[in-house]
């Protein structure tokens, strides 16, 4: 079985625009989460959905649930402290199901692909972690105090991580278990506990499209592209 995780519970600080997340902003007639759940939904290779959504927005996406016909809605989890708290409150609450694979994935990230979905499906077969990936694109420098380079950083060594990440669940949820508060705190993306517990992340070939909407720009961008 392969559950999706929905991470729904930001408050997107970096938006500027309003108390409202970008994940439940309307942008012609829908949330923009509304785009990656039917995307979820329709995957063949995803059995379930769980949306990790604070109360005050439950209602809200249980409507759209039901008017979208998402089907494989499973429940909602609580938010946690910071991103990786999130996915925490998920793993817990899938522990009665036992799911052999999840998928994580953020709301703000709408046009994620059936492609890169069964891509990372795929890719646990052979590997208990995967994570989609873009090559650097821009020359990188190292600076400790970031007022002078230290050192040069090989370009062909750098990748841009993306979403969704694929786990296989028992491996994940013990990698977590196993670090304190202090190091979960300091985790900034999925793959991060994988490989501070010592679990190799196999990388795969990203997609462009897949961008994530974290700045006013972005939003732009994504309601550019919903209109064509």
């Amino acid at each position: 079985m392969n559950i999706a995780i929905i991470l729904a519970g930001g408050i997107g600080s970096r938006m500027k625009m309003g108390t409202l997340p970008k994940q439940f902003l309307m942008i012609n007639d829908r949330p923009v989460i509304s785009h990656c759940l039917v995307t979820f939904n329709n995957n063949k290779n995803i059995d379930g959905i769980l949306i990790v959504c604070a109360n005050e927005y439950r209602a809200f996406l249980s409507e759209w649930i039901e008017k979208l016909n998402i089907n494989k809605f499973i429940h909602f989890a609580n938010p946690g402290e910071n991103r990786q708290f999130s996915i925490i409150n998920a793993l817990n609450s899938l522990e009665k199901i036992n799911p052999e694979n999840i998928i994580i994935h953020d709301a703000a990230r709408p046009f994620v692909s059936d492609v890169l979905i069964d891509s990372c499906i795929d890719g646990l077969r052979d590997n208990k972690a995967v994570m989609p990936v873009l090559p650097a694109e821009d020359t990188f420098y190292y600076s400790e105090n970031g007022l002078h380079v230290d050192s040069l950083l090989k370009r062909s060594t750098l990748f841009r991580g993306q979403a969704p990440e694929g786990f296989n669940y028992i491996s994940y949820l013990n990698a977590n278990r196993s670090l304190s508060h202090e190091e979960l705190l300091e985790i900034n993306g999925s793959s991060e506990a994988a490989v501070k517990c010592g679990i190799e992340v196999a990388l795969i070939e990203g997609d462009k499209r897949n961008f994530k909407i974290t700045t006013a720009e972005d939003l732009d961008l994504f309601k550019s592209l919903c209109d064509n």
